[in-house]
């Protein structure tokens, strides 16, 4: 394998580091989407007269679809590459906020809800992949990945309220589904960053 030269070399780092900054960005966002819909869905639910028998089974069947697409994901993030699965993922995720905006009753919320647990099963077994790719930094990866996702969880916590207080729980609904998409962008402008990186590896140098 040869060895590249130092400035392809002091690119190659750049633009890793960059690739993964669009990473935890979209990391960011997604957490930021997922920790105001688990926060403010048994709220909205409650508001449109859901039991909290019904509340808790639209929750447990988000968590229900998580076991097998949890597994599903991280096969096809093997088979097809993990940035694919996490745009996938994104994608369901924007789909299933823009559903909780238009439902006005509990009862389907059992089905959307199975699939936001396959949306989140997707983008967090392929991101957990991308993160840990680099063998020499796993763990530094992984710190900097779950910090991301934390801080994300934090953030749409506080956001989820002062949107829902502001336009309602439709609202913040809506509001989660764009932001879902945003983070599509982000992984696009990834992956586009990353086929630079293939070409710098695959070209002859002297």
């Amino acid at each position: 394998k040869p060895k590249l030269p130092k400035p392809a070399e002091k690119a190659l780092e750049k633009n890793l580091t960059r690739t993964f900054a669009y990473f935890l960005a979209s990391v960011f966002l997604i957490s930021l989407t997922t920790g105001a819909g688990n926060q403010f869905l048994p709220v909205y639910l409650h508001q449109i007269g859901a039991s909290t028998f019904i509340v808790g089974a639209v929750v447990a069947s988000g968590s229900a679809a998580e076991i097998p697409f949890m597994y599903l994901g991280g096969s096809l993030s093997d088979r097809i590459g993990d940035k694919i699965v996490m745009i996938s993922g994104s994608i369901i995720f924007s789909i299933i906020y823009l559903l909780y905006s238009m439902i006005s009753i509990p009862t389907p919320f059992l089905f959307v809800q199975a699939g936001r647990g396959a949306a989140y099963a997707f983008y967090h077994s392929s991101s957990m992949a991308f993160a840990q790719r680099d063998g020499a930094k796993r763990g530094t990866y992984a710190g900097w990945f779950n910090s991301s996702a934390n801080a994300g969880i934090m953030a749409g916590s506080f956001a989820g309220g002062f949107i829902a207080s502001a336009v309602g729980f439709k609202g913040l609904f809506l509001a989660l589904s764009i932001i879902a998409l945003s983070s599509i962008s982000l992984l696009m402008v990834m992956e586009s960053r990353s086929q630079g990186l293939f070409h710098v590896l695959t070209s002859p140098h002297p």
